[in-house]
């Protein structure tokens, strides 16, 4: 750096002048203060009296020409003499790019076999961890952001473990053990990293404000936060899109959970092994990481087009999280595709989401209207019918009175249905409620029930009251062609009609009779004649 030769003369001057007369000039020329000499009084100014310095810089701001935080910034920085921090390009190293083009296929094919070295756990884990860590490259071309939720029932099942595969595979990993919320977004912004939170329980216990921050990542159109900055607590947006890691025991906040890809890890056991990662090749990371950078730029652009058809059976949340990773299995090509839907479809059958309290509801209502074969019931009726199940929780609420018909208007009102004054064959009205009224709520919020289950054609065991193999009446009434339902005597000798998925006309209706009864005649006298009796120990098909 050249010497100042005037460096002595500098620090002869006055610098009130130099200032004072900058500030006179902001009307005209808003670059004023920030001249190089004037910019060298404040600092000297800065130093050696602070108190002026605090007037004028309070001048400077009440005549709104500059950007403030700029100036302060300008004079109050370090010399460049003394020692700085860590830079975010030690925190990032510098990306590698691979020199050759890179299949798609191969490459997924190595990452997964490069972690089930390191990582116990099911295949499908192995595969989501890969397609999730290979998302990551491809951050800036898609429009959802899943997290990566690194789970287990216990301690010791390798989740810390799994957590630094995806530090090494992941696009500019960066571990968040300790840093402020403030510090957070604006890394976000300004580098879009890879977050990997380890115990997450703990760590949002104590930054509950980074919960926000990780549910707003999710989309791309809304992944901002808004915080107040500067003096004047200016509201200002800050983009916090990119992709996040989240890793710990047990179940996390359901916001959190329902955005994200479950990587759900088992303890090994006594005769397992897998490498030490923390012990690994870190050329072989590297050489990963650099065909990973070198397969995300040749193929942004085919992923941004990549539109793969919605899993059926995944609802929508679901298959907004598994779509960027559908997107990369789809350019990869080969059974990646294939794999990647049968991988989603298993891992989300295996989270199968608990049912809310209302929709539990929903359901048991659903199942007295079904069982009760009615079309409307009183509230008091349906309370009481609701409490008498001793496996359900209704009759523990209220300290242990059970549910109440106010206590279900309020929560079925949330689903729009609202009690109305009924009439019931001769009782006097009352409140209560239709079928037709709950059956929109039924249809919307209830997974397939038996009402909306098809007939298969199924024909129901049954054994004839005076038919000398009733002996075999507990054989039969424990075994049935279809399921284990106990079946009903339908109170004459007469066969079961057979149902099928097409209800019968009348007329055919009318011949199924007259062919049952034929068919009754023809079992009496084979009856008759054989005098058949099945061993006990006969199976029956």
């Amino acid at each position: 750096m050249a010497t100042d030769l005037y460096a002595s003369e500098w620090q002869k001057l006055d610098p009130k002048p130099i200032i004072e007369n900058a500030i006179t000039n902001l009307n005209t020329d808003v670059g004023a203060v920030f001249e190089r000499e004037v910019l060298a009084a404040f600092k000297k100014l800065y130093q050696s009296d602070p108190a002026s310095f605090a007037r004028y810089r309070q001048q400077i701001k009440d005549s709104k020409k500059i950007d403030l935080a700029l100036f302060t910034k300008l004079v109050t920085q370090q010399s460049d003499s003394k020692p700085i921090h860590k830079t975010m390009f030690e925190i990032f190293p510098p990306l590698e790019m691979w020199d050759q083009s890179i299949d798609g296929c191969e490459l997924l094919d190595e990452i997964k076999q490069t972690i089930s070295q390191y990582i116990i756990a099911d295949e499908q884990t192995i595969i989501a961890s890969t397609l999730w860590a290979t998302f990551t490259w491809f951050i800036d071309v898609v429009n959802y952001a899943p997290i990566a939720n690194i789970t287990a029932p216990e301690k010791r099942c390798g989740k810390s473990k799994l957590l630094g595969v995806l530090k090494r595979l992941s696009y500019k990993a960066l571990s968040t053990a300790n840093i402020s919320a403030p510090a957070l977004f604006r890394l976000i912004e300004k580098d879009k990293p890879t977050l990997l939170i380890d115990e997450v329980d703990s760590f949002l216990a104590l930054h509950d404000d980074m919960r926000g921050i990780i549910n707003a990542s999710f989309t791309r159109e809304s992944a901002f936060v808004i915080r107040c900055t500067g003096e004047d607590l200016e509201p200002t947006p800050f983009n916090v899109w990119g992709a996040k890691a989240l890793c710990g025991i047990g179940k996390i906040a359901d916001t959190l959970q329902d955005r994200s890809i479950i990587l759900r890890l088992r303890r090994k056991y006594s005769g397992e092994s897998v490498q030490d990662v923390d012990r690994s090749n870190k050329e072989h990371w590297a050489t990963l990481r650099a065909k990973l950078a070198r397969f995300a730029q040749d193929n942004q652009h085919k992923v941004l087009l990549s539109n793969p058809a919605p899993i059926q059976q995944l609802n929508d949340r679901a298959n907004d999280c598994w779509l960027p990773l559908l997107q990369i299995a789809a350019i990869a090509g080969g059974h990646w595709l294939t794999t990647a839907i049968r991988t989603a479809i298993t891992i989300n059958g295996a989270e199968e989401e608990p049912e809310s309290v209302r929709v539990e509801l929903l359901r048991d209502i659903q199942t007295i209207f079904t069982t009760k074969k009615v079309e409307r019931l009183f509230s008091h009726d349906l309370v009481t019918a609701l409490n008498e199940d001793n496996e359900a929780n209704w009759c523990t609420w209220n300290k242990g009175r059970g549910i109440t018909a106010r206590n279900l208007a309020k929560i079925l009102k949330e689903f729009n249905i609202i009690s109305n004054t009924i009439r019931i064959g001769i009782n006097n009205p009352a409140k209560g409620y239709t079928k037709e009224q709950l059956n929109d709520a039924f249809t919307r919020y209830l997974s397939l029930s038996s009402q909306d289950t098809p007939f298969l054609s199924v024909t129901t065991l049954q054994v004839k009251e005076h038919n000398e193999n009733s002996r075999n009446t507990e054989r039969y009434n424990s075994t049935s062609v279809t399921d284990k339902k106990t079946p009903k005597d339908n109170g004459s000798n007469r066969c079961n009609v057979v149902t099928d998925k097409i209800p019968f006309s009348t007329k055919e209706k009318e011949n199924v009779t007259v062919k049952g009864d034929f068919l009754e005649n023809e079992h009496r006298k084979n009856n008759q004649e054989n005098k058949l009796i099945l061993a006990d120990d006969e199976e029956v098909f």
